[in-house]
């Protein structure tokens, strides 16, 4: 995605290991990252873009949830009845 948008550009390609490595450079800073090949397989690669768009929307920490607060639990609970007990 990122190389379509032109935000990573390929620097080089190669071997190390036996492993299979992409050299990519950022346009902006021009920083380098070696990226290994994960040999992902096809039935893989959902999951991985799910999981990439995660990290791309919320980072490495995503927020907590927000608590629920203590009144709000407690009028849900125990409802309050308006009825005004009947005088004899």
């Amino acid at each position: 995605m990122l190389e379509r948008k032109r935000v990573l550009k390929v620097k080089e390609t190669g071997r190390y290991r036996r492993q299979a490595r992409v050299h990519l450079r950022t346009a902006g800073t021009g920083d380098v990252f070696t990226i290994a090949d994960p040999n992902l397989r096809l039935d893989q690669l959902e999951a991985v873009q799910r999981d990439v768009a995660a990290l791309l929307e919320h980072g490495l920490n995503p927020p907590a949830p927000a608590p629920v607060a203590a009144a709000e639990t407690a009028t849900e609970a125990a409802p309050q009845s308006t009825e005004q007990p009947a005088a004899n």
